[in-house]
C-alpha cells in the first residue's frame, strides 16, 4: 500500500567503484535488475542515505561474493541500531535527531525530483533546504553514518581508502 519505495540496482560487483546504488521511486513496476523495499515512508530518506553511504558500501564489498545484490544479501547487512538514530546531536548548527539530519541531507540531494514531491510534502521538509555542493552533502551523510557505526579513526581511514576516487587523504 506504500506509494514510494527504496530501489537499488541488483546487478553489481564488489569490484565496482560503488557496489550499492540506491534511490527513491514512486511505487511502480521495475525491471528485473532492480530490487526494492517498501517500508514506513518516514524511514525512506534515512535508508537511501544508509544504502549509499561509504560505510555500508565498504561492508557490502567485503560480504558480496557474486554479482547479485539481492534482498537476502541486504538482510545480512549490519546496520546501526534504531535507538542510535533517535539521539539528538548538534550538527551544522541545528540540534535534531541523527535520522532527521540524514533525512534532510538526502532530501537536499533529491528535492528536484518532482516524482517525489508527494513524499516530501508528507514529511514536511521543504522549509529546511540546505544549499551546499553535492560533494559536501554526501560527505556529511558519510560522516553521520561513520558516527552511527561507531568507527574508530583507523577504521575510517580503512573505509575511505577504499573510495579513493571520492575521498583523498586530505
Amino acid at each position: 500500500n506504500e506509494k514510494f519505495m527504496l530501489a537499488w540496482r541488483s546487478l553489481t560487483s564488489a569490484t565496482n567503484t560503488r557496489t550499492c546504488i540506491a534511490t527513491l521511486l514512486p511505487f511502480v513496476p521495475a525491471l528485473q535488475s532492480v530490487q526494492f523495499l517498501t517500508t514506513n515512508q518516514n524511514d525512506l530518506l534515512y535508508l537511501v542515505g544508509l544504502f549509499n553511504s561509504v560505510v555500508f558500501d565498504f561492508i557490502l564489498k567485503k560480504k558480496l561474493s557474486g554479482i547479485d545484490l539481492t534482498q537476502s544479501v541486504i538482510n545480512q547487512m549490519p546496520v546501526p541500531k534504531i535507538e542510535q538514530t533517535t539521539s539528538k546531536i548538534n550538527f551544522t548548527g541545528s540540534e535534531v535527531t541523527i535520522k532527521h539530519h540524514i533525512s534532510l541531507l538526502v532530501y537536499s540531494l533529491l528535492r528536484n525530483d518532482v516524482r517525489l514531491n508527494p513524499l516530501f510534502q508528507n514529511l514536511e521538509l521543504q522549509n529546511e533546504i540546505r544549499s551546499e555542493s553535492k560533494f559536501e552533502t554526501v560527505r556529511k551523510i558519510d560522516l553521520l553514518f561513520m558516527a552511527l557505526y561507531k568507527l574508530t579513526d583507523s577504521e575510517i581511514e580503512l573505509v575511505l581508502a577504499e573510495f579513493s576516487k571520492q575521498y583523498s587523504k586530505e
